[in-house]
């Protein structure tokens, strides 16, 4: 049976920890970078500006503040303050997390047709989380490991409330989302409703990390476990959410005159990146059927000709 406050397997766990922090912290740069083309598009005009833009940013370069202060923090040697540091990470991550949030709820708003009863119950949850996280943020504690050679975490456990009130805002988003998809069905788009109802996976991702931090910090097994999914919850569900709001739109309002260029799309299968920029009908994009159309027509006239050339 593994003695989980032995300080070995602390450390043992500690130093996984670390491990885990990388390596998800570079899956976030890569991403991140790898979709900065879809913020250029709108700075040189590509694509219409609207408000949940503004999210969409915030959430993107308030994460990545998370995570380079997380990486500066456990790859340091030399002591620093580790009380400021380990309370600039939560209060940035609370922030992504709420922003990431805000997403979700923006694109409950639409699917329900901007009914604002439909999104009541997920902004008050998310606004008390998001004050009891501020919260958090006051009681923050962090030492500084001279075994490990960085900042440690002290007193995990406290957060265990505000975690558990994350994962039920979560849940409510799910619900209130997957709910709104499946009854406003009718008053959607074909294509428009397929790319909202394949949206279900990335709103319930999230809901499913967000329980295992819940899980971890009700055990309390020791300070490292506690974090141990704290930092995979966090990517999972910035990185659902900013992938979701730059599918719906492509979908809803894509580049003119481009092909959608969704990063998810390939998950969701190969035919969604052959669709065009303008509106289809019936699932048939619209250029798709003017060049048939004149593809047609252009047969038609050289039929006629070889009859009048016959003729003559």
């Amino acid at each position: 049976m593994v003695k989980w406050t032995d300080p070995a397997n602390i450390l043992l766990q500690s130093l996984a920890l670390v491990k885990t922090i990388h390596f998800l912290d570079g899956f976030f740069f890569w991403q991140f970078f790898s979709t900065l083309s879809f913020e250029v598009d709108f700075l040189r005009g590509k694509r219409d500006q609207e408000w949940p833009l503004a999210l969409y940013v915030a959430c993107r370069f308030v994460t990545a503040v998370t995570v380079a202060s997380q990486l500066v923090g456990i790859n340091i040697t030399s002591e620093i303050n580790c009380i400021a540091w380990n309370r600039i990470v939560v209060l940035f991550s609370y922030l992504g997390v709420t922003l990431a949030s805000g997403l979700f709820i923006s694109q409950i708003y639409s699917v329900w047709q901007h009914r604002a009863a439909a999104v009541v119950l997920p902004i008050a949850l998310t606004l008390t989380t998001f004050g009891m996280m501020l919260y958090e943020v006051s009681r923050a504690q962090s030492v500084w490991s001279p075994t490990n050679y960085s900042c440690a975490s002290v007193n995990t456990a406290a957060t265990r409330n505000t975690t558990i009130l994350t994962l039920v805002a979560y849940f409510s988003i799910f619900v209130s989302y997957t709910v709104g998809v499946f009854v406003n069905a009718e008053a959607l788009s074909k294509y428009t409703r397929s790319t909202y109802q394949r949206a279900i996976l990335w709103v319930f991702l999230p809901f499913v990390m967000q329980t295992l931090p819940v899980t971890f910090i009700s055990l309390n097994l020791n300070d490292a476990m506690n974090l141990m999914f704290q930092v995979p919850a966090l990517i999972t569900t910035v990185s659902c959410a900013t992938e979701m709001y730059r599918e719906i739109c492509d979908a809803v309002a894509p580049r003119a005159g481009k092909h959608s260029l969704a990063i998810g799309a390939s998950y969701f299968g190969a035919q969604n990146t052959n669709l065009v920029a303008n509106t289809s009908r019936d699932g048939i994009p619209l250029t798709s059927l003017d060049q048939s159309d004149s593809h047609a027509g252009a047969d038609s006239q050289l039929s006629k000709v070889g009859k009048t050339q016959r003729l003559t």
